[in-house]
Formats: structure tokens, sequence, C-alpha cells
């Protein structure tokens, strides 16, 4: 009997000895489960936490970059555009001032051969001889137009004078063109008169001694300065 049960308890005890064995066995492989597994996890977290800090990375220095290259063509572009406008403004102002030029210019000489004109049709309407006076008076022009030299020669024909084309010992005035002030621009013809002690009038004396049909007085009409 005691034997029988002796034999029962060893059974016994060795069944719990294989239970714990395996209870054992089984928490090393959960521990050993779990272990791994939360390695993988970290490991992946890893991994994807570099490869995201890659992604931004290089997403931002593409961002950069390509915010770079678009301020750069937008600047270039501003410049161009910038230099375009400038090149067009200044090309429409020189345009614009030489067309000025050439109209008040043509304007100017259309004036000029007008009073040519009007001055000897009125001239010939009064007849030979409408300018009287002055017939020792020995002109020369300087500084004037081929309309202005025109009048300036009808004028010396009408009073009986001559007209030179060079000053001389003989010259006895020398006809200028003046601003409304009396002012003209310096030539040699003027200083060889100034020099000589001539009459150096303005052209405006013709044409008030054309109108009047006679020489008027030079003494209003005598040019009072220079300029270069």
């Amino acid at each position: 009997m005691l034997l029988f049960i002796k034999g029962q308890t060893l059974y016994l005890v060795s069944k719990v000895l294989l239970f714990l064995k395996c209870q054992t066995a089984v928490s090393g492989a959960k521990d050993a489960a779990v272990s791994q597994g939360s390695d993988a996890v970290s490991g992946a977290k890893d991994a994807a936490v570099s490869q995201g800090s890659d992604a931004v990375s290089g997403a931002k220095d593409a961002a950069v970059s390509q915010g770079s290259d678009a301020v750069s063509g937008a600047k270039d572009a501003a410049v161009s555009q910038g230099s375009d406008a400038v090149s067009g403004a200044k090309d429409a102002a020189v345009s614009q001032g030489s067309d000025a030029v050439s109209g008040a210019k043509d304007a100017a000489v259309s004036q000029v051969s007008d009073a040519v004109s009007g001055v000897k049709g009125a001239a010939v309407s009064q007849g030979s001889g409408a300018v009287s006076g002055a017939k020792d008076a020995m002109l020369v022009g300087t500084n004037l137009t081929s309309q202005e030299m025109e009048l300036l020669e009808y004028f010396a024909n009408e009073i009986g004078s001559k007209l030179q084309s060079s000053f001389t010992n003989e010259t006895t005035h020398v006809i200028v063109k003046t601003d409304s002030n009396l002012v003209c621009e310096r030539t040699l013809k003027y200083f060889f008169g100034i020099a000589a002690r001539k009459w150096v009038v303005s052209f405006n004396w013709i044409l008030a001694c054309v109108e009047e049909g006679r020489v008027i007085p030079e003494e209003q009409y005598e040019v009072c300065g220079d300029v270069c």
C-alpha cells in the first residue's frame, strides 16, 4: 500500500515538474517573442523616422532650390522688362524730340519764307523803288538763313546799295539774326563789324525798312550783346 502511494506521489511530482518546465518554456518563448517584436517595432519606427526625416529634408531642399530659381527667374524677367521699358521710353522721347525740333524748324522756315514773299509782293504792288535811301550803304549778312539772305539781297537792290559776300573796309552795315533782346550769336563778320565800328544791326531792321518803304534809323535795332 505504501509503495502504491509512493508511486502515485512520484507520478504526480513528475507531472508537476513537467508542467513547470512547460510553463517556463512558454514564458521564455513569450518573452523572446515580445523582445523580438519590440526590437522589430523599435527598428521599424527608427527606420520610418529616418526615412521621414530624409524625405522632409529632401523636400525642403527641393522647395528651397525651386524657390531660389523662381526668385532668380522673376528678378531676371523684371530687369529685362524694366530695361525694355526704359529703352522704349527713351526711343519715344528721342523720336518726339526730333519731330518737335523738325516741326519747329519747318515752321520757322515757313514763316520767314512767307514774310519774304509778302514783303516782295507788297513792294511789287507799290512799284519800283518802294524802299528808298542809303544808296551808299554796303551790306553784309551773317548767320542768316537762305530766305533771310534772299530778302536782304532784295532790300539792297531796292535802296540801290550793294550786298557783299564778305566783310571789307567799305562795309557799312553788318546784318545779323538776333533774339527779341537784340542779342546775337558770335561770328567772324560780327567781330569785324564791332572792331571797325560799323553798324551791327538786327535782321529785324531790314524787315522794318521794307515795311516802312524807306530806310529807318538804325539805333533801335543795333545789337546790344552776344552769346557763344
